[in-house]
């Protein structure tokens, strides 16, 4: 239904229908909102009972690096051991 415009001496105006807002609707969702709140609020002390799964606490290794060393004259060294390897074949 559409608003027709009321001329009235000259001037243009919205008829009654929109002169006011109307905030019933608004003052009921406050009221819903506010019993809604008073209800939960005590719950929210008192907390819900929720079961944790139980989890054990392990200490960590340090980690263990594989350390091999190529020096300049081919020398191949094992961690801290020289290794007897002959390296890789050439090409």
């Amino acid at each position: 239904m559409a608003v027709k415009p009321l001329d009235i001496g000259g001037e243009t105006r919205l008829g009654p229908a929109l002169a006011e807002i109307n905030i019933t609707p608004f003052v009921d969702v406050v009221l819903v909102l506010l019993v809604i709140f008073l209800i939960t609020a005590p719950m929210m002390l008192g907390g819900i009972d929720v079961r944790v799964p139980k989890t054990e606490t392990r200490t960590s290794r340090p980690e263990e690096r594989l350390v091999l060393t190529v020096t300049e004259t081919e020398v191949y060294t094992w961690r801290t051991k020289p290794s007897a390897w002959t390296g890789c074949p050439r090409s």
